[in-house]
């Protein structure tokens, strides 16, 4: 009865109040389901994002695997080391570690020196890929990907190159032993210190498996021996393994000895420079895609003339790599200098205005190369030091070159040659003031002399930077100063025939005439045909009272077939004196005429007139000619001394005393000032005397 009554009520009730109740009941249903809907949305995202992660993790590391497991060509192993030296830190890993460090030094010194080596003086050899530097992985113990990719190259039959070995220690010396996969064992040289071991086993292992890279290096320095020792080497492993070079090691050994025969031609010496042209056509049909092959072609081509040709294969090696090709850029920027001098001189032009244009087009040429190796190459400070110096040298833009090679400088505070190259620039404007009679030539000189110095400081090794900084303190007269560059320049490239002949020179005008007959007998060892040499040596005998080897010079000299006019005036002046000493008086004379009828300035040709009117004991006739010769060469205190001679003997003292003074004051402290104030002392007391007896 009661739940009737309940039931009773419920039904009396207003209608708006269920529906409010069952609203109520609906919505917390409805927030309830949504909930567990955005949860299991939550749930399942979870899921998908953690398989995803985990299977593009797995997927990172299969990739990883594939491209270690092709990467690596070699692995440095633990080296077997002696127990003492592993309690105190030289464990085998240590070691691996450290041969891997000196290696990657040895790379970055190579690099650095090839990059700032020279060839024939101006151009740059700039290899930027010398040759692919292998990535070297020192395994660690245990279970790890190194293990497991050495176990999969096993599988497949990669083949895997090793370096190990072992440390012994005999007394106090360390000897170490090198093995490297297919390779003879290496012993290293004994030394007291183990770092001094490690450092020559990391040179020697990159001898091994990165020959191009030291024979470049060599080459580029003139390393003559080293380049020789390296070839044998590689010669040698094909001669006593079982297993003959690759193709590429074959390749490499061919590039390398194209660069020796390089080394050893002259740049008039067509039958060695071919010789190593046919070297290096045998090393690209074995390697047609290694771009230094045709770098080095066309640098052989330009010193054969060839520019056209030479620019055919630095256009075939930028296109194998036009990556960091702005040194090749600059090679042929070079290749068109040389066509246009070829060009220059050799073309007939029907008249000047064609001239102008046609040379005006190739400097076009020139300057959008320059351009377009600054593009290819923007952060390398050779491609704007070259074409600085260029502008200099060869269009005499001064401006525009002091412009680049601040950019050079800019590029690289520390590369030398933009310093050594600002230099030339430099000394290049002195020479056009000087000879245009401007004051400030000395000002050139000296600061081309403060950029060599700035130069030689950052790299010492550079033969010609050293030349051109001696020539710079010759221009200036600091003889003395220039004798220690010009040494430098010597010892670094001792095969330099133009070092020894500035040395020659520069003794001779410091009177030290000993030294001078050895300095050029050394230059004409080194170029015998250097007429002007042989001049300066017969100059010296002369001065050494030595007649009967200065004649011998003379002969040489006028038999020779290729003399050109102006050394052959003053040879047969000079061997004029030679015969007055012997007194040949009457061939002397000949001589000296001939001398004048070649070259009408000629001042040896007034001396050795003047020394004919001496024998004759005509000292006034003698000295009219002194003071031509006098008047050809204002600075030669000899040519003032002997006038002053002349005049003292016609008892014209006051001129003689004023011309001894020049001769003390052009000779400034050396051999001939003692002579000459002894001749000044006796002409002061000759005026005393005649003043006296008045």
């Amino acid at each position: 009865m009661k739940q009737i009554e309940k039931l009773k009520k419920l039904i009396s009730q207003p209608a708006h109040e269920v529906s409010d109740s069952t609203s109520e009941t609906n919505d917390s249903a409805q927030e309830t389901s949504t909930a567990v809907i955005w949860w299991k949305k939550a749930q399942a995202f979870s899921a998908i994002f953690l398989k995803v992660f985990l299977a593009f993790l797995f997927v990172m590391l299969i990739i990883h695997t594939i491209i270690e497991l092709f990467r690596y060509d070699l692995v440095i192993k633990p080296f077997d080391m002696p127990f003492n030296l592993g309690r105190q830190g030289y464990t085998g890993t240590v070691v691996a570690r450290r041969l891997q460090d000196d290696m990657d030094n040895n790379r970055e010194t190579i690099n650095r020196s090839s990059a700032q080596g020279a060839v024939q003086g101006i151009a740059l050899a700039q290899f930027t890929e010398l040759q692919k530097q292998q990535q070297i992985e020192i395994p660690t113990v245990g279970l790890s990907l190194n293990t497991i990719i050495h176990q999969l190259r096993k599988m497949l039959g990669i083949k895997q190159r090793n370096i190990k070995g072992d440390v012994v220690l005999k007394g106090d010396l360390f000897y170490m032993t090198l093995r490297i996969t297919d390779k003879p064992a290496i012993p290293i040289r004994p030394h007291t210190d183990i770092d001094v071991v490690i450092k020559r086993a990391a040179e020697q292992v990159l001898k091994i498996l990165e020959p191009l890279t030291f024979g470049l290096n060599y080459y580029i320095n003139n390393k003559r021996r080293d380049l020789e020792s390296l070839i044998n080497q590689i010669r040698q492993v094909n001669r006593f393994q079982k297993t003959t070079l690759s193709e590429k090691e074959e390749a490499i050994a061919l590039t390398l000895e194209g660069c020796l025969l390089k080394l050893q031609a002259k740049q008039s010496d067509k039958a060695l420079l071919n010789q190593a042209l046919d070297k290096f056509n045998q090393a690209q049909a074995l390697a047609p895609n290694i771009r230094v092959i045709f770098r080095m072609k066309g640098d052989t081509r330009q010193d054969l003339k060839e520019f056209d040709k030479a620019i055919a294969e630095y256009r075939a090696a930028i296109d194998i790599d036009t990556r960091l090709a702005g040194g090749i850029d600059v090679q042929w920027a070079l290749a068109l200098i040389g066509k246009r001098k070829q060009v220059a001189d050799s073309v007939q032009f029907e008249n000047e205005a064609d001239k102008k244009a046609i040379l005006a087009r190739y400097q076009h040429a020139i300057m959008a190369k320059y351009q377009e190796a600054s593009q290819n190459d923007p952060d390398n400070p050779w491609v704007y030091a070259s074409w600085g110096e260029r502008l200099a040298v060869e269009f005499k833009d001064y401006a525009g070159a002091y412009q680049k090679l601040a950019i050079a400088q800019a590029k690289n505070a520390n590369y030398a040659l933009t310093y050594a190259h600002w230099g030339d620039a430099l000394q290049k404007e002195g020479d056009q003031l000087k000879k245009d009679k401007q004051t400030s030539w000395r000002e050139k000189y000296q600061a081309a002399i403060e950029q060599y110095e700035k130069a030689v400081k950052l790299d010492s090794s550079i033969a010609w930077m050293y030349g051109n900084w001696a020539a710079a303190q010759y221009s200036l007269g600091q003889y003395e100063k220039a004798i220690v560059p010009y040494r430098k320049a010597m010892k670094l490239k001792p095969h330099d025939w133009w070092n020894y002949t500035s040395l020659c020179v520069t003794l001779y005008r410091l009177n030290r005439y000993e030294e001078t007959i050895t300095a050029c007998q050394e230059a004409l060892v080194k170029k015998t045909d250097h007429h002007w040499s042989r001049i300066r040596l017969l100059e010296a005998f002369l001065m050494q009272n030595q007649w009967q080897n200065a004649l011998t010079e003379c002969q040489i000299l006028l038999e020779s077939s290729d003399i050109k006019r102006g050394p052959k005036a003053s040879a047969y002046a000079l061997c004029g004196i030679t015969q007055l000493k012997l007194n040949q008086v009457e061939v002397a004379m000949k001589n000296c005429q001939t001398a004048l009828s070649l070259y009408r300035d000629e001042d040896f040709a007034y001396w050795c007139f003047g020394e004919a009117f001496m024998l004759q004991k005509q000292p006034a006739a003698a000295a009219a000619l002194y003071e031509k010769a006098v008047d050809l060469k204002p600075e030669k205190a000899f040519y003032y001394y002997k006038w002053g001679e002349a005049l003292a003997e016609s008892q014209q003292y006051e001129q003689a005393i004023l011309s001894f003074q020049k001769a003390i004051q052009f000779d400034n402290g050396r051999n001939l000032s003692q002579q000459v104030l002894a001749l000044l002392e006796k002409a002061q007391q000759s005026i005393s005397m005649k003043s006296d007896a008045k």
